[in-house]
Order: structure tokens, then sequence, then C-alpha cells
């Protein structure tokens, strides 16, 4: 009668068995420490995506209405990260886009489309680059508030 492998006795099993019992062990100790930041992240930004959408869902059933269709604010988010990303800040752009927004559930999608880039969300990415506050606000606060947005960065 054959044994279960989960019922046989440590001090049964011979020392190859053993061997690959404690390689494999560590070996899946190694993978799952390697790749916990990994799925750290990838809770966190899943996380962030479940709050961005609780927070789309309450602006929706306030009546707002996004004002361009989802791929709009995919192509606003790569615009804003060309515009940061590499040597200086293209401040107009950022301005510009800012400026397309016309409601706080656009502001909503556009976080949500823009993501992280490099580690950083689209708040972090913006303090960032614009080291004087007054820049921040004449360049990402300022246009949002002329289209009696609430939400600011």
């Amino acid at each position: 009668m054959a044994t279960n492998f989960f019922q046989t006795k440590w001090s049964n099993r011979g020392a190859l068995e053993k061997g690959l019992i404690l390689g494999g062990s560590i070996f899946t100790i190694i993978v799952i420490a390697r790749n916990s930041k990994k799925l750290i992240e990838f809770l966190k930004a899943r996380r962030e995506s479940e709050t961005y959408q609780s927070d789309a869902d309450k602006l929706t059933n306030k009546g707002y209405k996004p004002t361009y269709m989802d791929s709009q604010y995919i192509v606003f988010a790569n615009a804003l990260y060309s515009a940061m990303n590499g040597l200086g800040t293209d401040e107009v752009a950022v301005g510009k886009i800012m400026y397309r927004m016309k409601n706080d559930l656009d502001v909503n999608k556009l976080i949500t489309a823009y993501g992280k880039k490099e580690g950083e969300d689209l708040s972090s990415w913006l303090t960032s680059e614009f080291d004087a506050e007054e820049d921040k606000d004449m360049y990402v606060n300022a246009p949002l508030r002329a289209n009696k947005i609430k939400t600011q960065f």
C-alpha cells in the first residue's frame, strides 16, 4: 500500500527527498520575498483604483457627466507625462490640459487614466515637477478653479 506524501514522517524520508523538500521550500520563500513588493504595489494600485471608481460613482450619482470618452483621458494623461518627463516641464501644456477638465469627474478620470508612472501618481508628479507652489497654482489649480472644480493638487 502506497503512503501519502503528506503522511510520511520526516525521519522516514531519504536524504535526497529531504534535500528536495528543503530546497523547494527555500526557493518558494525566496520567490515570495522577491515578489512581495510587486504584490503589495499591485494591491495598493487596486485599492486606489477602487477608491477612484467609488469617487467616480458618487460624482455620477450627483449628476456629473464625463466631458470626454475614456480614451481621451488616456491621451490627456500621456500628454501630461510627456510634458513633465525628462528635462524641464512644459508648464503651458500642463495648464492647457488642466483647463480642458470641466468638472470633478473629469479630473477623477484623468487621475485614473494617469495611474502610476515610474511609481508615482499624478499628484506626486505635479508636486515634484512644480517646485514653486505659485507655479503649480498658476498652471494646475487655477485652470481647475476657473472651471469651478473642487479637486486641487
